[in-house]
């Protein structure tokens, strides 16, 4: 099994072709290509987006839990005397 392994690695290896560039890195070498400065800023405008999801949920939290330990606050007892008179 492994002699088999290692004849399908070698030639696969030997049939192996020179590996060309992605599109975004080969174009950007001439300097005219905007399509690099494109690609950076779709990600950038998702990854931004994927953040102020989150930050949103993070201060949807903050509220909800703000306000849960504002209704368990526990309003001091009135003294014996008062509640006599």
């Amino acid at each position: 099994m492994t002699r088999l392994l290692a004849v399908a690695a070698s030639l696969s290896a030997a049939l192996a072709q020179r590996a060309q560039a992605c599109p975004v890195c080969f174009g950007a070498s001439d300097g005219t290509s905007r399509l690099p400065m494109a690609y950076l800023v779709g990600t950038l405008v998702l990854v931004g987006s994927v953040f102020s999801m989150l930050a949103g949920l993070v201060y949807f939290v903050y509220q909800i839990e703000s306000a849960r330990k504002d209704d368990l606050v526990v309003p001091a007892a009135e003294p014996a005397a008062e509640r006599l008179s």
